[in-house]
């Protein structure tokens, strides 16, 4: 098994090589798996053994030149097309300037050329790179990877072949987060929603950090109120950060109120308050939330100040107990 390559990946990688040796593969590809499993590196491994000079269809030697150009990402055929600020959107001009870049004669047989996130391309940008993923130059291969494809207009999407893998199994799962020396790691693969290299992140993080979030948005479905420690704990993490963690607190609150002792837990360590709040709080309004929630992650456009938009999200959440209470009071 080649250590580029996750456990759980060996499935497409496999599929990239077949393609490979069949002389099949399409010179746009886009690459779409959930956060947290891989996606990024895995489009790199691609970029890696198209680039390799060791063989053609195996996984990339690590030892070559060329290999390490691309390690040191000097590779002249290699080339990245990320947005200038992590959040910020993918502008025109940097696609056009990518564009102009794949035009260049290759040093090697061909260029690569990974765009991450794809989605955070605009509506002009996306459009400029239309005709470039129909007919790349020179036999340019694109990656194009995506954690949110659908975010991707369907244009794009049409003109790349797709690669993808789902969550893999949890054994799996665990058996790789032991090999990495975490401890306990079944409770942060369940935190993390059976995103390995999530946990693996979370395990590692400072110890608390996720707690305050967690805890915080708990205390104000607790007490239907906002109180100042809880929007304190929005400066321990960023809101990339903070709304996977509000996301899956709303999630078991929905299970506990839907199953009552659902089988699988984000937080089985907080069973007792999550059960004692899933009681009391109104169901719809914890659907709508979750809604909220996933609309509110940061994103190219985004521009509202992180630590109003958490003190916005908390006051939202102590609304949903507060209109259970009134309803209650009425009947």
């Amino acid at each position: 098994m080649n250590a580029a390559v996750y456990p759980w990946q060996q499935g497409a990688w496999a599929r990239i090589r077949a393609m490979r040796r069949d002389n099949r593969l399409p010179h746009a590809l886009l690459v779409s798996c959930p956060p947290g499993t891989g996606t990024r590196a895995f489009a790199e491994q691609v970029a890696r053994s198209l680039l390799c000079t060791a063989g053609p269809d195996e996984a990339p030697c690590g030892h070559c030149a060329a290999c390490r150009q691309y390690a040191a990402r000097t590779h002249p055929d290699a080339l990245w097309l990320e947005p200038e600020e992590p959040g910020k959107a993918i502008l025109v001009d940097a696609v056009r300037g990518l564009v102009d870049r794949l035009r260049l004669t290759a040093a090697g047989s061909s260029k690569t050329a990974i765009v991450d996130p794809a989605d955070a391309m605009n509506v002009n940008a996306a459009n400029s790179l239309l005709k470039t993923l129909e007919e790349p130059p020179g036999g340019s291969v694109l990656l194009l990877v995506s954690r949110r494809p659908a975010r991707l207009p369907a244009t794009v999407r049409s003109r790349c072949q797709r690669i993808s893998f789902g969550l893999p199994p949890r054994a799996v799962a665990l058996e790789w987060l032991g090999e990495q020396g975490v401890d306990d790691p079944d409770r942060w693969l369940s935190r993390a929603g059976g995103r390995p290299l999530a946990a693996l992140e979370w395990s590692r993080s400072a110890p608390g950090t996720d707690d305050a979030v967690v805890d915080a948005l708990l205390e104000v479905l607790e007490r239907g109120a906002v109180p100042p420690q809880a929007i304190a704990a929005g400066a321990t993490l960023s809101l990339a950060s903070s709304i996977p963690l509000m996301i899956a607190v709303a999630e078991d609150l929905i299970r506990m109120a839907a199953a009552g002792e659902p089988a699988s837990l984000r937080f089985p360590e907080r069973v007792e308050r999550l059960r004692a709040i899933a009681g009391r709080v109104d169901v719809r309004g914890l659907f709508d939330y979750l809604g909220e929630l996933y609309g509110s992650m940061p994103g190219p456009s985004g521009s509202l100040r992180s630590d109003i938009q958490f003190e916005g999200l908390l006051s939202d959440a102590a609304s949903i107990c507060r209109t259970r209470r009134k309803a209650a009071g009425g009947a």
